[in-house]
């Protein structure tokens, strides 16, 4: 069941392990001792979704894996005082929401916290506050050929699709321009190669994405001179067999406050310097999360609350002047072929049914 968490941490967090906003420590080779990480979000809707994750950073050097801390006891506090525990759904990972007729509110305006308890410690972040996040009008799409290093540091062509959106700054119902930070989450048709037997059904599959978690897409709400966004990048990708049968692509334009713009700002800045989160990191960024008894220990990580809109866009072949390859052989064949297209559920969580939103 972990890679379920995973997935919903990757739409709610980008899963980036990061830490807070204080300080750029540019000695990364360095051996470092393992730090405490907590990343959570408060995201407003029909229900309010809370998600935390508990975990210890790890060596950069190394295989990358996330080694969760279990046995806390978690709870939500509003700027009133009013509190709910939330619980652990699996070691390190609390998760609860809240819908219309929950005693605890989520709404614009307020601030919220969170509090962990922990080992015998206390760790709690500062106060942050929830902004109406502006409703996308649309998305579209748009295509760049680039010259770009390949593993053996070679420069070659490549194909890149470009995601754009047209979005209003103001939301309805505030007069408060939000910052806003943009989430993604895909899901392509993977089509297997067409069986040597007439009797045998050709067989479609539809495979969850992993978006580039080193994209970073944030604008900052002082930056624009207009109260309307258009033709405003958020995001590419290169063009792969993904997009050969169609990519649902779904985009989660959220608001966010100054103090967590100012981290993911940092967090942007690090991974431009470094290369990536893959390689060796520059250094590390502190967040708004403490340890109550002694604020001297540092405890990476983020707590953040937003409100979301969700836009969805169907990316296909014909979007671009140019032939697009499916993963697969098109003709049926004897030959030897990759294994999935035989039988396409070998990817990690495909399926054959439609997502919803997928257009016919």
């Amino acid at each position: 069941m972990r890679h379920i968490f995973s997935s919903l941490m990757g739409a709610f967090l980008g899963l980036i392990p990061l830490g807070c906003i204080d300080e750029i420590d540019l000695d990364s080779k360095v051996p470092q001792e393992s730090k405490l990480v907590i990343d959570g979000q408060l995201r407003a809707g029909n229900p309010s979704t809370l998600l935390v994750q508990v975990s210890r950073s790890i060596d950069f050097q190394e295989t990358p894996t996330t080694n969760f801390v279990g046995g806390g006891s978690l709870k939500i506090m509003d700027d009133t005082g009013a509190e709910e525990s939330v619980p652990e759904i699996e070691g390190g990972i609390f998760m609860r929401s809240f819908d219309a007729s929950s005693a605890f509110e989520v709404r614009a305006g307020k601030a919220y916290k969170m509090v962990l308890e922990l080992e015998g410690k206390v760790y709690e972040s500062s106060f942050d506050t929830l902004y109406s996040v502006p409703k996308a009008d649309s998305l579209s799409i748009g295509w760049e050929r680039r010259e770009v290093l390949n593993e053996s540091e070679n420069i070659i062509e490549q194909f890149f699709w470009k995601v754009f959106i047209h979005t209003p700054l103001v939301p309805e119902n505030s007069p408060t321009v939000p910052n806003l930070r943009w989430d993604f989450t895909g899901v392509y048709r993977f089509v297997e190669t067409p069986p040597t037997s007439p009797f045998v059904e050709q067989r479609s599959c539809y495979v969850p994405d992993k978006i580039n978690i080193e994209e970073i897409s944030i604008l900052n709400r002082e930056e624009p001179t207009t109260q309307q966004l258009t033709n405003y990048l958020v995001m590419e990708e290169p063009i792969t067999h993904k997009v050969s049968s169609g990519y649902l692509l779904t985009v989660f334009q959220q608001s966010i406050s100054d103090n967590a713009f100012q981290y993911w700002d940092k967090a942007r800045q690090v991974i431009s310097r470094s290369g990536g989160f893959l390689e060796t990191p520059p250094g590390k960024i502190r967040g708004n999360i403490f340890q109550v008894d002694d604020p001297s220990e540092e405890v990476l990580g983020l707590f953040y609350v937003s409100d979301v809109d969700t836009a969805r866009i169907l990316v296909r072949a014909r979007d671009f002047p140019f032939g697009v390859l499916g993963f697969c052989p098109s003709a049926p064949t004897d030959a030897e072929i990759d294994e999935t297209c035989r039988n396409c559920l070998l990817w990690p969580n495909s399926s054959y049914e439609q997502p919803p939103f997928w257009e016919p």
